[in-house]
């Protein structure tokens, strides 16, 4: 599975395939960033990051995509 971020409502989404876009709470359509490999509650192989500007806490099988920080910028991983 994937790890999908919505850059403007913060959304956290799993999915096979590319998230639908319509409905972002923060109006308009979703502007959804794939982050890694992974999920959202940790498992075997996955290791946990955080980024330091938003918050954002995901498992992931190696280092999460840097783009598309809802609070600006790039992310700012840290491994856990």
């Amino acid at each position: 599975m994937k790890v999908y971020l919505c850059r403007k409502c913060r959304a956290l989404v799993v999915s096979e395939g590319f998230p639908a876009s319509a409905g972002c709470p923060a109006g308009g359509a979703h502007l959804w960033h794939r982050l890694c490999k992974g999920n959202l509650t940790g498992g075997s192989g996955l290791n946990p990051y955080i980024c330091k500007k938003c918050g954002v806490t995901v498992y992931c099988s190696s280092a999460p995509s840097s783009a598309g920080c809802p609070a600006g910028g790039a992310h700012l991983w840290t491994r856990l």
